[in-house]
């Protein structure tokens, strides 16, 4: 049998050593484990040392004088006694011994203990130290992860909702930018739909117009024919029933030759109409011959009375002659048979004229149509520089303009009354002067204020001498109205636009005073004839200077003419001014109708038109006047102000232009370009500065 088996198989063998229990921390374990058995500790000692042991305890208890009886003792006694002796010596030695010991191993125990316990309690607080600043770091480091995990989140979720966001914006521009090709899709679709629409629409309107329009042609074509054989017809029976035929001047059957020459040319439209559309010419033109056949008709007429007149004074001479006849003396055969054989103004049987007769009939007939000639003449000649209807306006308009200058000139003569005036021109020209297009509310103020001068109703006028018949009132009326024309020197002519709130103050005080308006007039007329309108003639005898002043140039002290630009924008303005108050509206508490509204733009527009032009002025005066009211014409009269502007533009801007030096100007130039832009657009844009009815509520 192996020897290392046998002693592993021993007690000694089989006991297993511990030499780490320090290092690992277990010494207070096996302390007190140790301390367990501390009173049990049994020692094996060898049989040798026992002797020994016990031989020196014995001498140590028995002494010296029994030593003889041990050696006997020893010698004698048997080995059980001896091992007995042994045995009870060494228990109580070791008892002793052990009694001894054992409080030093229990202090050192407990010592080794207090400092084990030391130990471990250092260590355990460097444990827990350790243990705590690895639990701070942990939690340090934790919270720093936890932290960076956190920001890493953000980060991630930042970037995700960045992202996301760039993906949601890119589609929602995807998107939008799919929704606004597809809106300019269908805008374009829907704008050639509108387009088409509007197209058909328009060509329907058209063609519905072009029908109304050739309906109502007809319609005047039918009246004109109607009238034109209403004149015929009362022609034809005026001279079957005159009495007095051979006194006519035209034969009858002239003058129905003539009617019925043109009324075959209208009833040639009529036919015309049922198979080509009618134009605004071929109504003029039967217009014109419907005219025509009226003046051939007043013309008989005229005719027929003066044959009368001519007949009645024939009958009177031949009685006055047959009473002269009888009542003469006869003197002697030969003045009887003179007078007898005489073959003037005698009358035979019949009743029918004799020679003579008709030889002076046809002589005073020649003389009355000599007159009527010379007046025709004079007419037509007058009618070149003013239309026949406005001369008596004309008139009466500068003879109360004078009139009223007339009545105060000994009031401004006076020297007296030198602070008073100024203090009334002061009070008139300030509200004038101040008025703008800020609001309606201002221009009521200011018109209240004037009407206030007019009724001497100014406390800063110390006298109060206003009544209707009174020298001031006339003076305060004439000044107002002059006042206010003089802007469109001072004010209109470099800005157009402030004609319209002065308009309507002009307009708010005339309706108030209609005594006003006349001088309004007049002063405008003295200023700007071409509003009458009326081209003044060169009179015989008459200079330059003075002719030019006539027509509204300013001459200063040397004679000198002004400059024909500076002559023209002066009248620009005076023509906007006035055509500004036509266009006015009323003030809201005013229930009259307008006192001088649209009908005399049209009255004025129409009087120009029968004007032969001037170089120019004409074309000035009308640009400037159509810019002003063409939009409010057109918006009343309708197709009838289109009539007009289409024989503007076909007939009279050629005749200006004729009589315009090589045929073009600043002012043509701006006519023309004017009544291009009206045809092209087929209406009037209202002018700059306009302000409708309801301004004077602002």
């Amino acid at each position: 049998m192996d020897v290392g088996l046998a002693l592993q198989n021993t007690s000694k063998g089989q006991i297993k050593y511990d030499k780490f229990w320090v290092q690992e921390g277990r010494t207070k374990e096996v302390l007190d484990e140790i301390s367990k058995f501390s009173t049990r500790v049994s020692l094996a000692i060898s049989p040798k040392i026992l002797d020994r042991i016990a031989v020196e305890v014995e001498n140590e208890l028995n002494g010296n004088e029994s030593n003889g009886e041990k050696k006997d003792a020893v010698t004698s006694s048997p080995k059980a006694s001896k091992l007995k002796g042994v045995s009870k010596i060494t228990d109580a030695y070791f008892y002793e011994q052990q009694s001894e010991m054992e409080l030093p191993i229990l202090e050192y125990e407990v010592e080794r203990l207090q400092f084990m316990q030391d130990i471990f309690n250092s260590k355990k607080q460097e444990f827990d130290n350790h243990s705590c600043e690895l639990q701070q770091m942990t939690n340090q480091e934790y919270i720093m992860l936890k932290r960076k995990n956190e920001l890493d989140a953000k980060l991630r979720t930042s970037d995700l909702e960045r992202i996301e966001k760039a993906i949601l914006e890119e589609a929602r521009q995807k998107e939008m930018h799919q929704r606004e090709q597809y809106e300019s899709h269908a805008k374009k679709l829907s704008a050639k739909v509108q387009e088409a629409e509007m197209k058909q629409k328009k060509a329907e309107e058209e063609l519905r117009k072009k029908e109304q329009e050739q309906a109502e042609l007809k319609v005047q074509l039918i009246n004109c024919q109607k009238e034109a054989q209403n004149s015929v017809t009362k022609s034809a029976e005026k001279l079957l029933s005159c009495d007095y035929q051979h006194f006519l001047r035209i034969p009858p059957k002239d003058r129905m030759d003539q009617m019925n020459k043109v009324l075959l040319s209208i009833n040639n439209y009529v036919e015309k109409s049922e198979t080509k559309d009618l134009t605004i010419e071929d109504i003029l033109n039967v217009n014109l011959q419907v005219k025509e056949v009226y003046e051939i008709f007043q013309d008989i007429m005229n005719d027929i009375e003066s044959a009368k007149s001519k007949a009645l004074r024939n009958n009177e001479k031949v009685k006055n002659f047959s009473f002269k006849e009888s009542s003469t003396p006869v003197k002697s055969n030969d003045t009887v048979t003179a007078v007898l054989s005489s073959p003037v103004k005698t009358l035979d049987s019949a009743g029918h004229k004799t020679k003579g007769v008709e030889n002076e009939m046809k002589v005073m007939a020649d003389t009355n149509v000599v007159i009527k000639s010379k007046d025709d003449k004079e007419k037509e000649l007058l009618s070149q520089f003013i239309a026949p209807d406005a001369i008596e306006d004309h008139l009466k308009i500068m003879e109360n303009l004078n009139h009223v200058e007339g009545i105060f000139q000994p009031f401004k003569a006076d020297p007296r009354n030198k602070k008073y005036r100024f203090e009334l021109q002061k009070a008139i020209n300030v509200p004038i002067n101040s008025l703008s297009s800020n609001s309606g509310s201002q221009i009521k103020a200011k018109i209240n204020r004037l009407l206030n001068i007019l009724s001497g109703k100014i406390p800063e006028l110390k006298r109060s001498d206003m009544s209707n018949d009174s020298v001031a009132y006339s003076f305060c009326l004439y000044l107002m109205a002059k006042q206010f024309v003089e802007q469109g020197d001072t004010q209109i002519s470099a800005q157009h636009s402030t004609a319209f709130p002065i308009a309507m103050a002009i307009v708010g005080v005339w309706c108030k005073k209609p005594d006003f308006g006349s001088l309004i007039l007049g002063h405008f007329y003295s200023r700007c004839p071409y509003l009458v309108p009326f081209y003044p003639p060169k009179q015989e005898g008459q200079s330059e200077s003075e002719y030019y002043s006539i027509l509204g140039y300013h001459i200063d002290d040397e004679g000198n003419v002004e400059e024909k630009y500076k002559f023209l924008n002066r009248i620009s303005g005076y023509v906007r001014l006035y055509a500004a108050i036509i266009v006015s509206p009323l003030p809201p508490d005013v229930k009259s109708p307008h006192p001088h509204g649209l009908a005399w733009g049209w009255k004025w527009l129409s009087r120009m038109l029968n004007l032969e032009p001037r170089p120019d002025i004409t074309a000035t005066v009308l640009y400037d006047f159509l810019d002003v009211t063409g939009h409010s014409l057109q918006k009343v009269y309708g197709n009838q102000f289109k009539k007009i502007i289409h024989i503007l533009i076909k007939d009279f801007f050629q005749k200006i232009k004729q009589v315009t030096p090589g045929g073009t100007g600043g002012p043509v130039e701006r006519l023309e370009t004017f009544l291009q832009q009206t045809a092209k657009k087929g209406y009037i844009s209202p002018p700059n500065g306009f302000l409708d009815p309801n301004f004077w509520n602002r």
